[in-house]
């Protein structure tokens, strides 16, 4: 099945229906006429013409080119009172699966209808008395061999010797039913039998197991070579030749920017911007090399040459306690290193002076450090800035003040910021109340978050099959809340050929009352561009708000720096 790339699949013939009605006459039953001009004919392409014209059917140009292995392709349409009917019939050669080499001759012959009168869903339920072998909220596929006493699942995956008689006895079926907003439709395709029977494939050898990787002790000592237990190693040839680090295990990571071989010797020299490589090597570079004392040792000796980013180093090693966790010294490296012009520090070092941790609470010392933070171009600070500024925590309260500093960071396109100012908006804080101001503010601070998400949730689905999709669909019918998410994130992605905003809806919308923030959030910006729903901005607001509240608590907070520079 997932082999298949010749069969005129239901795309075509909803392009076609897509087409606006030109004329208007009484619309036949839809099941009678799926009956009519694809069963009875067996889908033969001369029959179904012939049959169509019949009926009042006219020619008309194919919307799509015709696949590979086509021989033989009519596409006709019928103006209804209802709208247009479209019929795609087309003979051609096909391998039905990867599994099998076969190619066989296959009849195709798909039917749509606009609007919903027709349940094609039901219809092909109840035509086949067989359940489908993928059911997804846009389609169903079934996959079955038609016998004298009764259709049965035919399903390559785990009935391979039942799959292949079907196939030679000629008795091998497929159909699809597609629903892509008001466009019902079923394409249904015979197979003949090949002319050379095909044959079981040869069983898989096995895969043997992965053998575990050896754990490597994250403290140890350099003494000798500084990039034990990892090796340079050339590659390439010539003057394309260049060295990479090559560490043991299944973690290679890079050792730093600019970091190479002669960097431990223009460290001993007293390069400080070589010692920030050292440190940042041990501290964080690849696993098997770390080393916390050596990385230490290097972050002191650049802070002892004047680098403000070595002070900071040192602050946060003793900071978040990969050195023995002292705040009194963290306040310490922080002070120095915010003296020599490190905006992070700064941040860092009114965060303790703001809690009084290893240093005297002073809120408005520790404002002062965010606002020359910001004066030095900092977007946390920035944003830290319009935080204090709404509660008066250092500096005076003033929401307008809030709302400048907020502007200020999310014209460097910081998305805390603009949920921020969507969420002033919203209340009618430090500015007029404008819902539909709201909503856009706050659409676009989820819109990174989102975008990143759905990037993550759709490396599952590119690479899944039907039979995945299906299996998604049906947890969340079971009330998977978490699969009804991943589908619904799936088929609300505006960039896929798969997006169906009035079917992911739905989904989200339980995993959104099930409390999953990102679920909420896409929700909400669903309601505020009307996205399958009717536009809606005080449901895109609650939404939005609830959404972002949950999946970011640290958006209505201070912003700290977290972890380590990579070294220039």
């Amino acid at each position: 099945m997932q082999g298949n790339r010749w069969a005129y699949g239901p795309a075509a013939v909803m392009a076609l229906a897509a087409v606006p009605a030109m004329a208007e006459t009484p619309a036949p039953t839809p099941a009678d006429l799926f009956q009519k001009l694809c069963v009875a004919t067996n889908a033969r392409t001369e029959a179904v013409e012939a049959s169509a014209r019949a009926a009042g059917f006219v020619a008309t140009a194919s919307p799509k080119p015709m696949p590979e292995g086509t021989s033989k392709t009519v596409t006709m349409t019928l103006d209804t009172a209802t709208g247009r009917l479209a019929l795609v019939a087309a003979t051609g050669e096909t391998q039905i699966t990867t599994k099998l080499a076969a190619r066989v001759k296959a009849h195709t012959c798909g039917l749509t209808v606009p609007g919903n009168a027709w349940d094609a869903r039901g219809y092909a339920r109840a035509w086949l008395g067989v359940a489908p072998l993928f059911d997804t909220p846009d389609k169903a596929i079934y996959s079955y061999a038609q016998r004298p006493q009764g259709n049965v699942v035919a399903d390559d995956d785990k009935d391979m010797a039942g799959y292949v008689a079907a196939l030679n006895a000629g008795q091998l079926r497929f159909l699809i039913v597609a629903e892509r907003g008001p466009i019902h439709g079923l394409t249904w395709m015979m197979f003949d039998a090949p002319d050379h029977p095909a044959v079981m494939p040869a069983p898989a050898a096995p895969v043997p197991p992965v053998p575990l990787m050896p754990a490597y002790v994250v403290e140890i000592t350099h003494d000798g070579d500084p990039f034990t237990p990892c090796t340079w190693k050339t590659r390439g040839k010539g003057s394309a030749a260049y060295k990479v680090l090559d560490c043991p295990g299944d973690d290679n990571g890079a050792p730093g920017s600019g970091f190479t071989e002669a960097t431990p010797a223009q460290a001993q020299q007293g390069d400080t911007t070589a010692m920030l490589r050292m440190a940042y090597f041990y501290l964080d570079g690849p696993l098997a090399v770390r080393d916390q004392s050596a990385g230490r040792r290097w972050a002191s000796r650049a802070a002892d040459a004047g680098s403000a980013q070595g002070a900071f180093d040192m602050g946060l090693a003793h900071d978040r306690g990969t050195a023995a966790r002292d705040k009194v010294e963290a306040a310490t490296w922080y002070r120095k290193a915010a003296e020599g012009g490190d905006s992070a520090a700064m941040i860092n070092l009114a965060a303790l002076q703001f809690s009084g941790s290893g240093v005297a609470r002073d809120e408005a010392a520790a404002a002062g450090w965010v606002r020359k933070a910001a004066a030095a171009g900092s977007t946390d600070a920035m944003l830290d800035m319009g935080w204090l500024s709404a509660r008066g925590l250092g500096v005076p309260q003033d929401d307008a003040a809030a709302l400048r500093w907020y502007r200020l960071a999310a014209d460097k396109k910081d998305a805390a910021a603009k949920y921020r100012i969507g969420a002033m908006y919203a209340e009618g804080t430090g500015v007029a109340r404008d819902d539909a101001e709201a909503a856009r503010w706050l659409v676009d601070g989820a819109k990174s978050l989102l975008d990143l998400v759905a990037l993550l949730n759709n490396v599952n689905f590119f690479i899944a099959d039907q039979r995945a999709l299906s299996a998604y669909a049906d947890r969340a019918r079971a009330g998977d809340t978490k699969a009804a998410m991943q589908l619904g994130l799936f088929l609300a992605d505006e960039r896929g050929s798969h997006y169906d905003p009035a079917k992911a809806l739905p989904l989200l919308r339980i995993a959104a009352d099930a409390g999953i923030p990102i679920a909420m959030s896409r929700l909400g910006t669903m309601y505020a561009k009307g996205e399958g729903v009717t536009r809606n901005d005080a449901e895109a607001i609650r939404w939005l708000r609830a959404g972002g509240r949950t999946h970011d608590a640290g958006v209505e907070g201070f912003r700290r720096i977290k972890g380590f520079f990579s070294p220039p």
